[in-house]
């Protein structure tokens, strides 16, 4: 079973976006605790159905590049440039508006 920020990177999705077609009936999931989760065939049923969902400009490794290349004094700009995206592209990649880190601290509890 995949969560629903798994499935997304696998997808090249944003986790809101996943959750939005869980919410629409578009894909199927099973609610455990509050949390949602996927299987990995109907992550994969999507994929095929909705082909867009896998052909992005961006990997999950080319928006750590871009975070840590910002974080070292690269431009934006030339960034964007490199990527073939926008340089707001860029700005929201850098401000976590897109490409959101999971929040992994459920899966591995609180420290007290």
């Amino acid at each position: 079973m995949h969560s629903v920020p798994e499935a997304a990177k696998i997808l090249g999705l944003a986790p809101a976006t996943l959750r939005q077609q869980i919410r629409n009936g578009k894909l199927k999931a099973r609610k455990i605790s509050r949390d949602w989760y996927l299987t990995p065939e109907e992550v994969a049923r999507y994929a095929a159905e909705n082909r867009r969902a896998t052909f992005h400009k961006l990997t999950w490794a080319k928006v750590h590049d871009i975070r840590a290349r910002v974080a070292a004094g690269e431009s934006q700009h030339s960034l964007a440039r490199k990527h073939g995206v926008s340089q707001p592209a860029v700005h929201f990649i850098v401000t976590g508006k897109t490409w959101p880190e999971p929040d992994i601290t459920h899966a591995v509890g609180k420290s007290a």
